[in-house]
């Protein structure tokens, strides 16, 4: 009887703002011993879609949360009800400012919430690690579940699901600069395969966590660091990878890692899993923009990182040769990356490699190591001569043929003595791209033609003028009228 009058009444309210009596009524409905726990549920689950919208979500919270039967819910014998209730109070704490929680409130609830992440029943817990994350929004709340030492309760006894509600609070227990310190991330991380989902859990939520100033806050270097090592030889995919993200999120604050980890992320470029290969490049690029000092004194890295070369994977092969031509910039001498012979790996790549993409950045990284003077010597004459192939090519995209001219200017800047023997043959070569519909193409010929005659690298200037006689046809740029004057 009372289930029909409860259904009735709610879809009679449906569509209307609440009214301060229509709560009331809801809420004996609750109080009221001899009605059932679906019909209860019905009534919970009513006031949790209240809570969503703008009209009612200021009385559903003052009401709910100022009745003293609420926390008398979260100890009900009915799972559904115990469930419900963290929704109610997650609803409301998501969609009203979690800063109105009194501390008196969040005192006599929040203990509740957080006793349930233990529950027996798995939809209650993932219920309550989302109430306890909306809560802890609000200072008062965030202190309230570090009162009650939230993460003794996780990740052990949520599922992946539920981590991210894991990480949120943490986030904002990092937030409100509360309860940091005493996260014992050392036993989750140190524990055996067998409980792999805990270790899984416990990196995600430190690699989301590192993300954030005030996440690193955390004591990292006792919790995590000496147990990363073994996390990147998991036999979990998941674990692989966030291990790799927190690695890449403790670079962003020049925190040193030592050189068998460097090592261990660099293999996992070879790694089966495509997301494990990406997090690992990721982590690699940001090693090389703000830990170039703790790279350019590890030759092996350099070496192991070179291998990838031949990955099966396209986009790793495009990312080794993004990331070499990084180093050419970066470091403080190429000494490092020219005893790993860049260009007998890099330059067949050029020709041989499927992919558009990883020819083109194949020709980037060759341009960045050409502008170091000792690079001059890691050009041997096949190599430039593939160069000038390529530049007359139709297979060669405008950016691969920019990238070459950029390469062969630089080397003429050296006084590079193999460009001087392939006299007029590499002026055909480079004049023949200022016929390039291509602005930067003709730039950067330009620019070498510029610097194979003023090094004194081109002999006979008539032969180089008898090349631009045979394009007088071409309608060529200011740019090059002002250099033939």
């Amino acid at each position: 009887m009372y289930r029909k009058q409860v259904r009735s009444f709610i879809k009679k309210n449906q569509g209307t703002p609440l009214s301060r009596t229509t709560m009331e009524i809801y809420l004996s409905y609750l109080a009221f011993k001899y009605i059932s726990h679906n019909t209860k549920i019905s009534v919970l689950n009513e006031l949790s879609a209240r809570a969503y919208e703008q009209k009612d979500a200021r009385l559903v919270h003052s009401l709910v949360l100022e009745w003293d039967l609420v926390a008398d819910l979260l100890d009900s014998p009915k799972p559904g009800i115990r469930r419900d209730t963290c929704n109610l109070l997650g609803a409301i704490a998501a969609s009203y400012a979690a800063e109105t929680w009194s501390s008196e409130v969040c005192g006599r609830i929040v203990p509740k919430i957080v006793s349930l992440l233990r529950d027996v029943d798995s939809m209650v817990r993932e219920s309550a690690v989302d109430a306890a994350a909306s809560v802890s929004k609000s200072p008062a709340g965030a202190q309230a579940v570090a009162a009650a030492e939230v993460w003794d309760c996780f990740p052990e006894y949520t599922s992946s699901a539920g981590r991210g509600a894991c990480r949120r609070i943490l986030e904002n227990l990092a937030d409100h600069a509360v309860g940091l310190l005493p996260i014992p991330f050392r036993p989750w991380l140190q524990t055996s395969e067998n409980d792999v989902h805990v270790q899984r859990n416990a990196v995600y939520i430190l690699a989301k966590l590192s993300c954030r100033p005030q996440g690193v806050q955390v004591d990292i270097r006792t919790t995590a660091l000496g147990y990363i090592s073994n996390l990147l030889d998991s036999s979990d995919t998941e674990t692989r990878r966030w291990s790799c993200e927190f690695l890449g999120n403790l670079a962003n604050y020049w925190i040193s890692l030592d050189t068998d980890i460097h090592l261990k992320f660099t293999s996992l470029l070879g790694d089966q899993d495509e997301c494990v290969r990406e997090a690992a490049a990721a982590t690699i690029a940001k090693m090389i923009l703000i830990r170039t000092d703790a790279i350019s004194r590890r030759p092996a890295i350099l070496k192991h990182f070179a291998e990838h070369l031949d990955s099966p994977d396209a986009r790793i092969r495009q990312f080794i040769c993004i990331v070499l031509g990084k180093f050419a910039v970066y470091l403080p001498t190429p000494l490092d990356l020219l005893n790993i012979g860049p260009t007998e790996r890099i330059a067949p790549l050029l020709s041989s490699d499927a992919d558009a993409g990883v020819r083109r950045h194949a020709a980037h990284a060759l341009a960045k190591i050409s502008f170091w003077r000792g690079a001059t010597e890691a050009f041997d004459a096949p190599t430039i001569q593939l160069l000038l192939d390529l530049l007359k090519s139709t297979q060669s995209s405008s950016d691969t043929q920019r990238e070459l001219c950029e390469v062969l200017s630089n080397l003429a800047f050296h006084d590079c003595p193999l460009l001087v023997q392939l006299g007029t043959e590499l002026y055909a070569r480079v004049v023949y791209l200022l016929s390039s519909e291509n602005a930067q193409i003709r730039n950067n010929a330009l620019s070498t033609l510029h610097e194979v005659t003023g090094n004194g690298a081109v002999e006979e200037c008539t032969k180089l003028w008898e090349l631009f006689l045979d394009f007088s046809i071409l309608v060529v740029p200011d740019s090059t009228s002002s250099f033939l004057k």
